[in-house]
């Protein structure tokens, strides 16, 4: 079932997916003010925040790569990884992307290891639903933990029933 980030109950453990982080730290994003108030309840330690941390750096690379569009427009979203590898010292001017993982951190948020038998199992999760590899890790992660609520904004989670999905809302 799907509910809204609101709609968390307070007490609970709740998996973030990185588009959550995404969406909070691109403040021009119509789901800005739903995650900032969804980070604030963990902050406040009304909810229990959890990932793991594949998603932290995928939510960093995506913050970069925003970032690296921001200052070159010119280049597109296609040709900016690209740009990115190689002008390595355009890499080093963008600032933004590596004070993340210290507010992640500031926000209280348990960031959970991933080991190579998580990976291994995950595999089984690929197979199962039909889902990509980081979000399968995701899912692995989840049920190693015992955790059944995710805030995310993908809309392949909602092919698994054993978890409770909140997104965000737009504003």
């Amino acid at each position: 079932m799907i509910h809204f980030l609101e709609e968390i109950p307070e007490n609970i453990k709740v998996f973030i997916d990185a588009n959550i982080f995404v969406y909070f730290f691109s403040k021009e994003s119509v789901f800005n003010s739903s995650c900032t108030k969804f980070f604030k309840k963990i902050e406040k330690k009304e909810l229990w925040g959890i990932t793991n941390a594949i998603i932290i750096q995928e939510a960093i690379h995506r913050i970069m790569i925003e970032e690296a569009l921001i200052t070159f427009p010119e280049i597109g979203l296609k040709k900016i990884t690209h740009f990115l590898k190689n002008n390595p010292e355009i890499i080093k001017q963008l600032r933004i992307n590596r004070y993340l993982v210290y507010v992640i951190e500031n926000l209280g948020i348990n960031v959970i290891p991933v080991t190579f038998e998580t990976i291994k199992k995950a595999q089984n999760i690929k197979k199962q639903y039909g889902l990509l590899n980081n979000d399968a890790l995701l899912v692995q992660t989840m049920f190693e933990n015992q955790i059944v609520n995710l805030a995310t904004n993908d809309k392949d989670f909602e092919r698994i029933t054993e978890i409770h999905i909140y997104k965000p809302t737009p504003s």
